[in-house]
């Protein structure tokens, strides 16, 4: 499941309401122009926060499908790299206890380049 930053409802209810295992949550982004001598912007440099969270289910563990998550994310930076270098940056975990329930999370921060569109 892709999800948005800050949902207006409580993260445990993703995991006890449906069967999803891992959630990616993108956070707000940031960008900065790239300018140019004659002060024309050619592109911008953005930064993406993306949060991971995971639970232990049966037949898979929280770590074990945090791993997995990390994976994926770094297979999607070296595979769809056309039109910018994606580099994964800033790695820290935060696990959480909330209402009994371990919830295991990364945030991480996704930072490329890109041209201004025409």
């Amino acid at each position: 499941m892709v999800a948005f930053g800050k949902p207006p409802y409580d993260l445990s209810r993703v995991f006890t309401d449906s069967a999803i295992d891992l959630v990616y949550s993108l956070g707000e982004p940031t960008s900065t122009p790239l300018i140019e001598s004659n002060l024309n912007t050619w592109g911008f440099k953005e930064s993406v926060p993306i949060t991971t969270f995971c639970i232990t289910k049966p037949g898979i563990t929280g770590t074990k499908c945090k791993w997995k998550a990390e994976a994926e994310l770094r297979l999607v930076c070296q595979e769809y790299r056309y039109g910018s270098i994606r580099l994964l940056e800033n790695r820290s975990d935060n696990d959480l206890d909330i209402g009994g329930m371990n919830v295991y999370s990364t945030k991480w921060n996704l930072n490329y380049k890109r041209r201004k569109s025409v």
